[in-house]
């Protein structure tokens, strides 16, 4: 929730101080309006959760019943699961200390894509790419890693951000797919090699919090299929 908002947040910010001449301008607009409206109707019902929070999952249990108690039952016990992670911020303060985090690691996240944009020198419409416009390019970037599988959806993504590069902004496609596969390593799997190194420093078996998950996947199907749930 945190991410998407700060993610929205910086990107409308930057849309907003872009130039009517950019191209794709009006599309700008609309993407930004739709992050805007929708971090706007996430906050609303996190607010509803955190305040009613067995209420929300008592209704939605209501609701769903009659086509699922299982996907009823289910839904229920993840909104009362995100109300007690809402718990967990108990002050003023950790709420802000979350939101600045949230704001500067996307804010790193968007200066990587025009770092690694401006690159590319031989080519134009990359190396000249203002902040405003990687906006909408790291928007595609996102979109194309929602639904993915392992290692095929790696090239997927790649895809959709070299054509987002080509269509938006005329960049030629064999430099718009090397930046998109630059793109995936900084952005996504640059991280790989450090992540592996503290989970082996901090002695984390990633076979055993993968059998751990597996277990615990396993159990709450068994509890979600038994009788009157």
């Amino acid at each position: 929730m945190f991410d998407l908002g700060a993610a929205a947040v910086i990107f409308s910010t930057a849309l907003a101080f872009a130039s009517k001449n950019t191209p794709s301008y009006a599309l700008f607009m609309r993407v930004g309006r739709g992050s805007l409206a929708v971090t706007v109707l996430i906050a609303i019902f996190a607010v509803a959760v955190r305040m009613a929070g067995g209420a929300v999952a008592g209704f939605a249990r209501r609701v769903l019943s009659p086509l699922s108690k299982n996907v009823a039952e289910s839904i229920a016990q993840k909104i009362e699961g995100f109300r007690e992670g809402l718990n967990g911020l108990k002050t003023w303060r950790e709420l802000a200390m979350v939101t600045a985090v949230s704001l500067l690691m996307w804010g790193m996240i968007a200066s990587a894509y025009v770092q690694t944009a401006h690159a590319f020198v031989e080519t134009p419409q990359l190396a000249n790419l203002s902040f405003s416009s990687a906006m909408l390019l790291m928007a595609a970037s996102i979109g194309g890693s929602l639904l993915q599988l392992p290692i095929v959806g790696w090239f997927t993504q790649i895809a959709v951000t070299a054509a987002a590069m080509h269509t938006f902004y005329g960049a030629p496609i064999e430099a718009a797919t090397a930046c998109g596969a630059l793109l995936l390593t900084v952005s996504f799997l640059c991280i790989i090699p450090a992540g592996l190194l503290c989970a082996r420093i901090d002695h984390v078996s990633l076979k055993k919090v993968a059998e751990e998950s597996e277990e615990a996947a396993k159990e709450t199907a068994t509890a979600a299929a038994e009788p009157g749930n």
